[in-house]
């Protein structure tokens, strides 16, 4: 079976996320659980919401149905468990959120900590009330 990658071209994330959720059911196994003790890719925690389809991660891409998960029900986008009422969310140095979606403190750290996002230097984890 050619994966995704193999195509010369990144996918659609649409395409990409939709899969990995057919996969799941087809297989009974999430590739990306949700989970406090996040799975480590290239030595960086996987977020629950980064799709993960035939051993790949797509680093640069959001499972959408995740990420609406996250917004709809008030779970951590990092971990894909419950947040408090108080939650953190990363922003832009002007201010701008890189996702409306929040993190416990817990997550968030681990994720600015080891330069998981394309440019933590410029980014923050920034609370903010549910």
């Amino acid at each position: 079976m050619t994966t995704l990658q193999q195509v010369g071209k990144p996918p659609p994330p649409s395409e990409v996320w939709r899969r990995q959720d057919a996969a799941m059911q087809a297989s009974g196994v999430d590739a990306c659980p949700p989970d406090g003790h996040r799975p480590r890719m290239h030595g960086m925690p996987l977020p629950w919401i980064t799709p993960v389809l035939d051993g790949v991660v797509y680093w640069t891409q959001i499972h959408g149905g995740r990420l609406l998960r996250c917004q709809q029900n008030h779970l951590c986008q990092v971990c894909g468990d419950g947040l408090p009422e108080r939650m953190l969310v990363l922003a832009e140095s002007d201010g701008e959120l890189v996702t409306d979606a929040g993190m416990h403190r817990r997550c968030a750290l681990r994720i600015v900590a080891v330069g998981a996002c394309r440019h933590p230097a410029e980014r923050y984890a920034a609370p903010l009330d549910h």
